[in-house]
């Protein structure tokens, strides 16, 4: 870091050098174009121009679970073609289907092009502008569409259903990660959210922490499946009315972590507190009722109070 002086040039034109390294380093010269972006923080980022594809080559060990691992790193990491190959065999039909399978979860990667012993998967599209409450929103309502598939159904085949509800959280997950760490790491008008960097943050554990509300609420619908032939009517009913207040609490969470509300988010923190020694203590106190239930909502309900936590633990609205 190198702290520079404003020069005024003329009666209104406010310029500053820039790091030879970084002009070099850049590719740049006299009469280059640079892109300046104004962050939501008052921060002005310099970009060098429009900012080249970034591509990626990847050996094949004939892993296929480690080829996915692979392919989702790179498409975080903001690359938009992905090359797989292999020198001295064939890539393994697994391989392949393994990665056909992890690109639906991978909005916009397609397969370009294949041979025998390689793979090109590029980003073919992608969402020009995302608003993140929008997203946020979305994985709370996924939270609440798996538990309403599960607890709400009479249906024994809802297994698959639950499958999709979790498909479509790791792709909103990604998507929105994705975006994210390319405003972090490269704020062009393309990729910008226009936020600063503390707010990107904030934004991406909580995405993280919902897309774990979501396999709560999934593993919690199969266990209440699986379970509930064997619970009375009585029983069933409370552990319905705690799973829905849970749905409700994170709602609560997500809307006031979009709105910064420190007031709403100090009560879910609380209410948390209140129903591990109320609501959760009662459940818990009836024999024979798989702690798998409890432990799923119990789960949802600390995600739900971390949300919250956040915008408390940043101080927003009394200390900003």
């Amino acid at each position: 870091m190198s702290e520079r002086s404003i020069q005024l040039v003329g009666k209104s034109t406010y310029i500053v050098s820039l790091p030879k390294e970084w002009v070099r380093e850049r590719g740049l010269g006299q009469k280059s174009k640079v892109i300046l972006t104004r962050m939501s923080n008052g921060t002005l980022a310099i970009i060098s121009g429009a900012s080249d594809i970034k591509r990626a080559t990847l050996p094949v060990n004939q892993d296929p679970d480690l080829a996915v691992k692979l392919l989702i790193a790179a498409y975080l990491d903001g690359y938009d073609s992905v090359t797989f190959t292999s020198d001295k065999a064939e890539i393994a039909e697994s391989v392949r289907s393994a990665l056909r399978r992890a690109m639906s979860r991978l909005v916009g990667f397609e397969i370009l092009h294949q041979t025998p012993t390689e793979l090109e998967i590029e980003l073919a599209a992608e969402p020009k502008m995302l608003a993140t409450e929008s997203g946020l929103t979305r994985m709370s309502l996924l939270v609440e569409s798996a538990v309403n598939l599960g607890l709400g159904s009479s249906s024994e085949a809802v297994s698959e259903d639950l499958d999709e509800v979790d498909e479509d959280s790791d792709k909103l997950n990604f998507m929105y990660i994705r975006r994210l760490r390319q405003s972090l790491t490269n704020p062009s008008p393309s990729a910008s959210i226009n936020l600063d960097p503390l707010s990107i943050f904030d934004i991406l554990m909580t995405f993280r922490t919902l897309e774990r509300c979501v396999d709560h609420s999934v593993a919690l619908s199969k266990a209440w499946l699986e379970n509930r032939n064997t619970i009375d009517d009585d029983t069933k009913e409370k552990i319905g009315k705690l799973a829905y207040a849970t749905v409700e609490m994170l709602k609560a969470a997500v809307d006031a972590f979009i709105k910064k509300d420190v007031t709403k988010c100090t009560e879910i923190s609380k209410r948390r507190s209140a129903m591990r020694s109320g609501e959760f203590a009662e459940v818990r106190r009836i024999q024979g009722v798989d702690p798998l239930l409890t432990y799923h909502i119990s789960r949802i309900v600390d995600y739900s109070a971390d949300i919250a936590e956040t915008v408390l633990n940043e101080g927003y609205g009394f200390i900003r």
